[in-house]
């Protein structure tokens, strides 16, 4: 029996002792998964080229129902990381509403739809200028830091300049962690 035809006849064995075993296994197609048992199976072995099959399964959970509700958290919390984010960039006058106002749509989180482009588009536009600005915050602290100190007045207003280009540094990178992990969630949550 050549290699090919060999491979049909296990393939066919193979089914029938997951069959018998009785083993929980996945079964998956297009957007449905479930795990199911393999409860019959009947082969018609008409040539060793040739053995059509039936296989009759009982689903013991819809997995893909299980996943439902974790898109719509994951959807939220989307929706809560930029409003973390513009909380921590609010005091420095970066405004997130635009990538807010883009995650209202109720589309948003649905790949392939203008909704969802503009929602990642939102989120990466916004994190890019986040980015920006933290790039200046760490010149200006490290312009700061290196100007020496001829006298008390210079050395306050460069603690204070050091002071506010640290929390703003802070702020900032907290910003952009949440928006990081806003547009992963936006990648998971899409459907």
């Amino acid at each position: 029996m050549s290699r090919p035809l060999r491979r049909l006849v296990l393939r066919a064995r193979l089914l029938d002792s997951l069959r018998g075993a009785g083993d929980v296994l996945p079964l998956t197609w297009d957007v449905f998964f479930y795990t199911v048992i393999l409860a019959h199976f009947n082969a018609n072995y008409e040539n060793p080229m040739w053995i059509p099959y039936r296989l009759s399964c009982t689903v013991v959970q819809d997995d893909f129902a299980a996943v439902i509700p974790l898109m719509a958290s994951l959807g939220s919390s989307v929706l809560a990381d930029l409003g973390a984010a513009a909380g921590q960039c609010a005091q420095f006058g970066i405004d997130l509403s635009g990538a807010q106002n883009s995650l209202a749509n109720p589309d948003a989180t649905i790949r392939g739809t203008a909704a969802y482009a503009a929602a990642g588009l939102g989120i990466s536009s916004t994190r890019a200028i986040i980015d920006a600005q933290i790039g200046m915050s760490q010149a200006t602290l490290q312009a700061v830091t290196a100007v020496p100190q001829s006298s008390a007045n210079s050395l306050v207003s460069s603690i204070e300049a050091s002071t506010m280009a640290a929390q703003q540094l802070c702020a900032l990178t907290c910003a952009s962690a949440y928006l990081g992990r806003a547009a992963r969630n936006l990648s998971n949550a899409s459907t």
